[in-house]
């Protein structure tokens, strides 16, 4: 028995993200789970065996057996292989188990319908979870009990921070802001190290000032408890370089629309892949 409350969790998909909550389990960030807890389910050769290095169980397909103890399933495929996942696993889903998809798009309902008797966990993670620090919202099925919820956070918050959203409909805007997130922020690092090139820097040092000053900005945010205009407020002198680079960025047609008509594209783009 792990100290879960569950004698076995099974991972469906060894990828980036199925990996980084592999390891955050296995280092001891979602409590005491033992490598023996644990069933990693993928057909593709290489994650299992990168899921087998670090001590996991794993299978090429499920089985009667090895799905007899399981009373969690966290669903880490893509998208677009959700059917054929669903067709694979669900014969073998333990009634009442729990089910967390980090899945873009599918709601409750779909994964619920082609998983008959599991309780659903909707969760939207993002990349810095590759390296412990992601934020993963999620949100649960009317029929998951409070004691899953629960170790639906533990699991979760493995690879980072995780937040319980009231209702599934703001999943949509959270992908937005935080799922599609650290690629605006990607974004901006580029043109900052193209801005900088024009200016006459060498590009490898132009990317290393970019980078450090991005990754410490982001640090300042999460330590400091000042809002992020405060912070900017505090950075900018009168008649200085930073208030005659934010006339340009927060004028009116600046970078405040452009960043919302981007928000609205991406939530927009999350409704309709949930059909």
């Amino acid at each position: 028995m792990s100290a879960l409350g569950g004698p076995r969790l099974a991972l469906i998909g060894a990828g980036r993200m199925g990996r980084a909550l592999l390891q955050g389990w296995f280092n001891g960030r979602a409590g005491a789970i033992s490598r023996g807890d644990v069933i990693v389910i993928d057909p593709d050769a290489r994650a299992r065996q990168e899921a087998e290095s670090v001590g996991a169980y794993v299978s090429i397909a499920p089985s009667k057996d090895s799905f007899e103890t399981v009373d969690t399933i966290v669903l880490a495929v893509k998208p677009q292989s959700f059917e054929s996942a669903a067709g694979a696993i669900a014969p073998f889903a333990p009634k009442g188990a729990m089910l967390i998809s980090i899945m873009a798009g599918p709601r409750i309902a779909d994964i619920a319908s082609r998983f008959p008797g599991c309780r659903v966990v909707r969760a939207m993670p993002n990349t810095p979870a590759l390296i412990g620090s992601g934020i993963t919202v999620y949100v649960c099925g009317s029929d998951v009990t409070e004691a899953q919820a629960e170790r639906a956070d533990m699991l979760l918050k493995a690879t980072g921070e995780a937040i319980r959203a009231d209702q599934e409909v703001q999943l949509d805007a959270v992908t937005a802001v935080s799922g599609s997130g650290p690629a605006y922020v990607f974004a901006l690092a580029e043109a900052m190290v193209s801005a900088g090139v024009a200016e006459g820097l060498d590009r490898e040092f132009s990317r290393k000032l970019v980078h450090a000053t991005i990754a410490g900005a982001g640090a300042l945010l999460v330590h400091d408890d000042s809002d992020a205009a405060a912070l900017r407020e505090a950075v900018t002198s009168p008649g200085g370089t930073t208030e005659a680079a934010l006339n340009v960025l927060l004028d009116d047609d600046g970078l405040q629309p452009l960043v919302g008509r981007a928000i609205t594209a991406a939530t927009k783009r999350s409704r309709e892949l949930g059909g």
